[in-house]
């Protein structure tokens, strides 16, 4: 069993670790709002001792212990919140400098009002933190506070650019490669589709099931290996000279990842510290921040953005790929369950669109915009009287309509057929029972023909469908044209019964 330290000790070590800490809180608390609240040096050292302080109270325990657990809350508090104070600051100062592409005038505006929040949070948790440090004996510096230990001299401008850039073999490749990245993420991450319903709905709170901490820090995470691998990669190559979009793109994605680091930390606090109930840690969070105003913040603010983000970074990606894409042809086979309707119509274009350049469709000598589902269902009225007319033909070929059979009824004669064609691999019967027929005396034209009426009613209905590997032509983006042929040999989705079937890895995106 561990010994047990006493209060008094534990204050005595806690005064010496958390020495600058305390000094910068009694500093701030002093100050009307001003400038010194927008040091980036004074809030990164705010944010590293709360850091430093919170682990050696986490060391000993602090969170199970009722007398020192609601001075690790507000020093949890500092922590969390100086750290999004420190992403605001990062934005207000590194994007007028390294943006080609505003959202929206509105967002420097926003993130002046982020900041004023998140300083107001900071103010009431550092007085709190000063009154807790009184009543557990803590002792704290009278040292005079230097702020201009911590002024930032920021002079305009930038060093000269006189590295010189490094050469790329194929610099089309390298930017198509990057853009392709960027479109894939922001489909994986579906932020711009969820803002969407959020703005509709006007309330948060029933997607933080989505929107949670885990999951934030997955986008996070993989916002952060695109950063590097334009950091890597890209910068200081002649590709960024070669298309300027390139670092406006880079900018979209820095941006991107500060957003969502702030909204990671919120959604940690909300549900570390807010979003218990009746407890009495979370009682005392509630009274340091208001919980609706940090979901406000989380929808407003950083989902707001970060959708706005994307979406130009999304435009930025489909314009390189438009400007660089190689074109090329593939030949495939149709979908074995009837063809090109709904669903593998509708994955082609959201596919098509994923990239953002143009895919032609060719089937008899015809083309067919590949980007819209409706285009796509007219390639199946062409491959349906193809269908027929191959039927029609392997019918006369194999003698199975001769006139010694027209004392029998047509029911009988296209069932029969129906199952025999059936046996021969010919077409596939999709109902367990056919018996949908038009009355008998509706019918003219010759044997031949009133069977294959028949047939057509039940291709037509989707009790059947016949069994024949067309092919069509897919002509466009090569990248774009990869990824169709990956879903051709996949089954478009489908079983041959039309079940929707799991996608391959690389185009889990279109489930999205």
């Amino acid at each position: 069993m561990s010994s047990i330290i006493s209060d008094q000790e534990f204050a005595r070590l806690i005064s010496r670790r958390a020495k600058v800490l305390l000094s910068i809180s009694k500093y701030l608390t002093q100050q009307e709002f001003n400038e010194d609240f927008l040091l980036r040096p004074l809030i990164g050292d705010l944010l590293s001792h709360s850091s430093q302080v919170e682990e050696y109270l986490d060391t000993y325990g602090t969170k199970n212990n009722i007398q020192w657990s609601p001075f690790r809350l507000t020093v949890a508090t500092i922590k969390n919140f100086s750290e999004i104070n420190y992403e605001l600051l990062n934005i207000n100062h590194s994007l007028p400098r390294q943006t080609f592409v505003f959202v929206s005038r509105n967002f420097f505006g926003a993130t002046d009002s982020a900041i004023k929040f998140v300083i107001d949070i900071l103010l009431k948790s550092m007085k709190r933190l000063l009154q807790q440090a009184g009543d557990l004996c803590l002792s704290v510096s009278e040292e005079p506070f230097d702020i201009s230990d911590y002024f930032e001299e920021l002079p305009t401008g930038q060093l000269a650019s006189d590295h010189g850039s490094r050469q790329v073999e194929k610099v089309p490749i390298t930017i198509t490669k990057l853009a392709t990245a960027f479109l894939n993420l922001e489909k994986d991450c579906g932020l711009i589709d969820l803002y969407d319903q959020i703005k509709r709905q006007r309330d948060i709170e029933p997607y933080l099931t989505i929107l949670n901490e885990e999951n934030l820090r997955i986008f996070e995470f993989r916002f952060h290996n695109l950063q590097s691998l334009y950091d890597t990669h890209i910068s200081e190559t002649d590709a960024v000279s070669v298309d300027s979009h390139m670092k406006a793109l880079r900018s979209d994605i820095g941006t991107t990842l500060h957003l969502l680091q702030i909204a990671t930390v919120l959604t940690h606090y909300f549900e570390r510290h807010l979003a218990l109930i009746e407890d009495d840690q979370a009682e005392t969070g509630r009274q340091l921040v208001d919980p609706q105003k940090l979901l406000e913040m989380l929808k407003d603010y950083c989902t707001n953005y970060i959708s706005q983000y994307l979406g130009c970074g999304k435009d930025l990606s489909q314009g390189m790929l438009a400007r660089y894409a190689e074109i090329g042809q593939i030949e495939v086979s149709i979908p074995r369950y009837r063809g090109f309707h709904v669903r593998p119509s509708t994955l082609i274009s959201a596919l098509v669109l994923h990239y953002g350049t143009d895919v032609t469709m060719e089937f008899e000598d015809r083309n067919f915009n590949a980007s819209m589902p409706l285009d796509i269902f007219r390639v199946n009225e062409k491959i349906n009287a193809q269908k027929r007319r191959w039927l029609a033909t392997e019918i006369v070929r194999l003698r199975l309509v001769q006139e010694k059979d027209s004392n029998r009824s047509i029911s009988e004669i296209v069932k029969g057929i129906i199952l025999m064609l059936a046996d021969m691999g010919k077409l596939v019967i999709y109902s367990e029972s056919l018996d949908f027929f038009p009355k008998e005396n509706e019918k003219e034209g010759t044997l031949l023909e009133r069977v294959m009426d028949e047939i057509t009613q039940f291709q037509v209905t989707g009790q059947i469908d016949i069994e024949v590997d067309f092919k069509v032509n897919f002509i466009g983006d090569k990248r774009a044209l990869a990824d169709i042929e990956v879903l051709a040999e996949a089954g478009y989705g489908e079983d041959y019964l039309g079940n929707n079937i799991p996608l391959p890895a690389k185009l889990m995106f279109l489930r999205k």
